[in-house]
């Protein structure tokens, strides 16, 4: 578990602040892709304990509904533009990873990187360096049936050979 430095069972608002908004835009692109979700949810709540820092008691407490019920996609936008660069980094990564999981960005998860990179204000070579990060945390955050079923396949190729009576 990520060390804060609050004492136990005190949030940290910053982190709970921080946690609000990963976990809007995370099952935002959740969404977007689709299929695979209960994977890509699992790495999201991972990557926020490791990688965001956050504990467990501030990650329920961001998620409560009572708290980001009310809260919408452009509430999440809105507080990307104050967050700080490193957050803002460690944000789009862990949203990139999450499409990455399955070999494949649709449409849609490009246009939400893409809005969440122009609200952290990115240029294009740090949103390039985030896709390196990311990819990595992708192939090891993969379950292993979903990690071989793509072995071998480069990002953004076709998908696998779907067999007969596949839709």
């Amino acid at each position: 578990m990520a060390e804060t430095g609050t004492p136990p069972g005190t949030l940290d608002e910053a982190h709970v602040a921080l946690g609000t908004v990963w976990f809007l835009v995370a099952r935002a692109m959740v969404a977007a892709g689709g299929e695979e979700a209960i994977h890509k949810q699992s790495a999201g709540g991972l990557y926020a304990q490791a990688v965001l820092g956050l504990t467990e008691d501030e990650c329920i407490a961001a998620k409560d509904p009572g708290h980001c019920a009310p809260l919408t996609l452009v509430d999440a936008v809105s507080m990307l533009e104050t967050m700080p660069l490193e957050s803002g980094e460690k944000l789009l990564t862990g949203l990139i990873m999450l499409s990455f999981m399955d070999r494949r960005m649709s449409p849609m998860e490009a246009r939400l990187v893409s809005i969440v990179a122009s609200a952290l204000d990115l240029t294009p070579k740090e949103v390039e360096e985030c896709c390196l990060s990311a990819r990595v945390l992708a192939d090891v955050l993969a379950p292993p049936g979903l990690r071989d079923r793509f072995r071998g396949q480069a990002l953004g190729g076709p998908g696998p050979a779907k067999g007969p009576g596949s839709s």
